[in-house]
């Protein structure tokens, strides 16, 4: 009964010349067996592919000739001879064709051989990849949650500071031992508390519809100098109060410039840019400003103030980023405005960014693209150069 089965057994490969072969040939990794020699006794067919060897010339030789050649690397050698204690490892192994590959060897003795050592090569590099990307997107959802978590605390306290202040100032309204004039400070207490409010509100409802894609661009044409010159009487005040020169530059005052773009999104945007420099200047100037460059128009606005170091310049537009350091505890604020700022900049097709010196100020810019631009002399009047750019 034994022989019999034995004999079923050996029957479909003594059938079938190749069988053993054809079963290697189909297996996607790479083997090899080596000698006592170190000479090459067999590679299978995704072997020659893992590394372009030829199957007749390269078949039957010394191993240090294939490395020597560059067909193979020098870490097979090492694993062969015993220079690795480890029977399975990963070597890095730079190609000409494909670059730098990551592969995985095992490395076994052939049983019943005369030392004979089979190895087998698996290329991991797209395996690797995947697993370094799956990692750092993981971090960066936990850096997105840790960032989350850290707005909606300071959001909680945002809220809550001006409607405390709504709430207990209309109850000392209601107490009749205030004259006329302490009733009439509480009210302006409490419409500038409620304005702040709203502000919030709106950065959040603005932050919630450029996240869902719910923003629409409406292009017209648009009077750069006129944005700026209003949103330079809009903050006046404010800037006077804090002892702050809020000025246009004299390039941007003697020229007017149009362009094709949504108005109320490029004054929202240069909004945010002078009130996050107002809340960071002492002393000082503000500086806003407007350039044609090639296809473009560019905005700046200039400041005096405390400056943003270097290796937080790139990280001042991410959503819920400025909310979690210490300038939002020294200067308040939700950390939403240039977050929106750059949301709406892309979309209207633009650049933002920023150039500063920790301690000196910063300049915030503004790139917009447009298909018409045109500036106006303000002293005749008329057109003194028009570009038209064909979509």
């Amino acid at each position: 009964m034994n022989k019999s089965i034995g004999k079923l057994r050996k029957n479909p490969i003594e059938k079938k010349p190749g069988y053993i072969e054809n079963i290697l040939a189909s297996i996607h990794s790479g083997i090899m067996v080596i000698d006592n020699k170190l000479d090459t006794i067999y590679t299978n067919q995704y072997f020659f592919e893992l590394f372009n060897l030829r199957q007749q010339q390269d078949l039957n030789i010394h191993i240090d000739e294939l490395i020597h050649e560059k067909k193979l690397p020098i870490e097979l050698k090492n694993a062969i001879i015993g220079n690795y204690p480890v029977k399975d490892f990963e070597f890095l192994y730079h190609t000409e064709g494909e670059g730098d590959m990551i592969f995985n060897l095992t490395l076994t003795e052939v049983l019943n051989s005369d030392e004979e050592r089979l190895l087998i090569i698996d290329n991991i590099t797209e395996k690797n990849k995947t697993i370094v990307e799956l990692t750092l997107a993981n971090k960066k959802a936990q850096e997105s949650d840790r960032l989350k978590s850290a707005f909606l605390a300071n959001m909680s306290h945002e809220i809550r500071t001006p409607l405390n202040s709504i709430i207990g100032f209309s109850e000392l309204l209601q107490d009749p031992d205030f004259d006329l004039i302490q009733r009439n400070k509480f009210t302006q207490l409490i419409c500038s508390n409620g304005e702040q409010l709203l502000s919030i509100l709106n950065d959040i409802m603005d932050i919630s519809r450029i996240e869902a894609g719910q923003v629409q661009i409406k292009k017209d044409i648009v009077s750069g100098h006129e944005i700026i010159i209003e949103i330079k009487n809009e903050f006046t005040n404010k800037a006077n109060g804090k002892g702050i020169e809020l000025r246009v530059d004299s390039i941007s005052a003697s020229n007017e410039i149009f362009l094709e773009s949504d108005r109320t999104k490029l004054k929202q945007i240069l909004t945010n840019f002078v009130a996050n420099a107002l809340k960071f200047t002492k002393d000082g100037f503000i500086e806003i400003g407007i350039r044609t460059k090639e296809n473009f128009v560019q905005f700046h606005v200039k400041d005096t103030g405390i400056g943003i170091p270097k290796d937080n310049q790139d990280t001042i537009f991410e959503r819920f980023r400025q909310v979690e350091g210490a300038l939002c505890r020294n200067y308040g604020g939700n950390g939403l405005g240039l977050s929106i700022s750059k949301g709406l900049t892309e979309l209207l097709g633009g650049e933002i960014w920023v150039e500063s010196i920790s301690g000196q100020g910063s300049t915030f810019y503004l790139l917009i693209p447009t298909s018409m631009k045109c500036i106006v002399s303000d002293k005749s009047c008329t057109y003194s150069k028009q570009i038209k750019h064909s979509d």
